[in-house]
């Protein structure tokens, strides 16, 4: 689950219970197929919920854009602002 971090900063038993009536009720990968617009999936490495949560993400997603930062959790806009406004730059200039 959350590799890169330190032992004891995600606690996978409580993420688990945290999740688990999300996985089981909330769906919303047949509209994610169906999104027009451009979309940027940003996802720190150290998140503990991991890339593959991003990486499916792109995967619904037609046409997205998938950016990680590196040293980065859950939250890029605190952990690395600089880093992401630069992503949000390039991404808000494309042509």
């Amino acid at each position: 689950m959350a590799q890169n971090l330190p032992d004891g900063i995600v606690h996978a038993e409580a993420s688990d219970l945290l999740f688990r009536d999300i996985r089981a009720s909330y769906n919303v990968r047949q509209a994610l197929r169906k999104l027009a617009r451009p979309v940027l999936i940003l996802h720190g490495h150290q998140d503990p919920m991991g890339d593959k949560v991003a990486e499916d993400l792109h995967a619904l997603i037609p046409g997205s854009t998938l950016k990680y930062l590196n040293e980065c959790g859950h939250f890029p806009w605190i952990e690395q602002p600089e880093a992401t406004k630069a992503v949000l730059a390039e991404f808000l200039h494309k042509d």
